[in-house]
């Protein structure tokens, strides 16, 4: 573990290109935090000083420090159907987000209390490429301040949140400008439920679906 992450040292990065915001300190610590439970160890205030603020290769060796040899990963969703396979071989990577039931090893706070967790595979070739290097998911969220309207290029992004961040990486304008759609399929047995329609429209997805 420690050996596949130490090429990747960011203190923090802003996707722009597609409307992801990731390694804030909160979003950080839940991360390593899923990690860690990944690994069998629940994190506690003590592990503060040794994952935040820290090069990416030092909390990493810390983990592998705490976990020991021969653990196994976590997985992060279960009871996936063939409506998930359905959808995501045809829209991944792409603007479609899929709700799904976490794992049992995913931390409840990282599904909002909820017990479902969004999963998306995104376009934009700089997250995919961190998600391949690390070998590990990330948790992420909307480029903007809550309330204020999502960020499509890398000036609007500096305008909401350039005082907050060190760095933005400006990827150029994003390629939509519309909403992912979301699907819920945690009600399991192939049902589904459009949460909100987007790039992709209600129609594609059922017929999708009815195959």
């Amino acid at each position: 573990m420690h050996s596949r992450l130490t090429p990747a040292r960011p203190a923090a990065v802003l996707f722009d290109m597609d409307g992801t915001l990731v390694d804030t300190e909160h979003l950080w610590w839940l991360a390593v935090a899923e990690i860690a439970d990944g690994l069998g160890y629940r994190l506690t205030d003590d592990d503060l000083p040794d994952v935040l603020g820290r090069p990416v290769a030092h909390t990493a060796g810390y983990l592998h420090g705490i976990a020991g040899p021969g653990v196994s990963e976590a997985r992060i969703s279960r009871d996936l159907d063939t409506a998930f396979d359905s959808l995501a071989e045809r829209y991944w990577p792409g603007p479609l987000t899929l709700v799904v039931k976490a794992g049992s090893k995913l931390p409840l706070r990282v599904t909002a209390n909820t017990g479902n967790v969004a999963l998306r595979v995104p376009e934009a070739a700089i997250p995919r490429a961190i998600v391949a290097a690390l070998g590990l998911p990330i948790t992420a969220t909307s480029a903007n301040l809550s309330g204020m309207p999502e960020c499509t290029y890398a000036n609007g992004v500096r305008e909401q949140l350039g005082d907050k961040i060190p760095l933005i990486v400006d990827g150029g304008p994003t390629a939509r400008t519309v909403a992912t759609t979301i699907v819920d399929l945690s009600g399991g047995g192939n049902s589904w439920m459009i949460l909100r329609e987007g790039a992709i429209p209600t129609h594609e997805i059922a017929l999708i679906l009815q195959r």
